[in-house]
């Protein structure tokens, strides 16, 4: 067989075999049962490859996430506790009006809890009458008031500041006696600036560790424990008088 036949066998033999292929590939593609079934083989074979890697594996619990200027860090959602109840009455009847409450609260430019005693407002000019008028009661008192009945104490007290305030002749309004009534009560039959919270039942114990440096108390709610609070003994001569025999218990 000369070239020029082998190679017009060759290419004849590889156009029927390209003519041959095309069919096949034309017959495959037409035939729609064997392409989808193809497609249907396939993806169930990879879900069932996903299943069988699943299984036994578990799945972390991831945490909330956001986005800050130091990158991407766990977000931590905490809930503060906050309370607010009446101190002086520590239970006040129905539309009876309370003279002291607590206010418990975080304090975030700090970073821990507070407890804040909420007490009437004593305007300039009334401070300077409550102090006067503590001094003349105490130079006056002529009775011990820890022999009478609290009901008996309380009269005693109101009568000699209407007394002293008829006196000098100076006026005010019924919400200021309050207020001076309030004080005097607190300071006479009480224990000074600590009164309220010996009407606290959560508090456990009551800390102080000088002059002009905030009362600590330990509460019972254990995620509040140790709180500071915004009250404390002004000079020394209060500290004194706590710790007298009148104010120790």
């Amino acid at each position: 067989m000369s070239g020029s036949s082998v190679f017009r066998t060759l290419v004849k033999g590889y156009q029927n075999l390209s003519k041959k292929e095309k069919e096949e590939t034309h017959t495959k593609i037409k035939g729609p049962l064997e392409v989808f079934g193809s497609v249907k083989i396939q993806q169930e074979k990879t879900e069932k490859l996903k299943k069988e890697k699943l299984e036994g594996i578990e799945i972390p619990d991831f945490k909330t996430k956001r986005v800050s200027s130091l990158g991407i860090k766990h977000e931590e959602e905490k809930q503060y506790f906050q309370a607010t109840y009446a101190l002086i009455p520590a239970k006040p009847k129905r539309n009876e009006k309370f003279l002291s409450y607590a206010k418990i609260f975080w304090y975030p430019q700090k970073g821990f809890y507070k407890y804040n005693i909420v007490q009437p407002e004593l305007s300039p000019r009334l401070k300077k009458l409550f102090i006067r008028l503590k001094e003349l009661i105490e130079e006056k008192l002529d009775i011990d008031l820890t022999r009478l009945k609290k009901g008996e104490a309380k009269e005693y007290l109101r009568k000699q500041i209407f007394e002293l305030l008829d006196y000098f002749g100076i006026k005010l309004t019924e919400n200021e006696k309050e207020i001076l009534d309030y004080y005097i009560n607190r300071d006479f039959l009480g224990l000074g600036v600590i009164e309220p919270l010996m009407h606290d039942s959560q508090i456990e114990e009551i800390s102080c560790d000088g002059v002009n440096i905030p009362i600590y108390v330990f509460h019972r709610n254990p995620k509040l424990g140790s709180i500071q609070t915004n009250i404390s003994f002004k000079n020394p001569e209060e500290l004194d008088d706590y710790f007298s025999n009148k104010h120790f218990f």
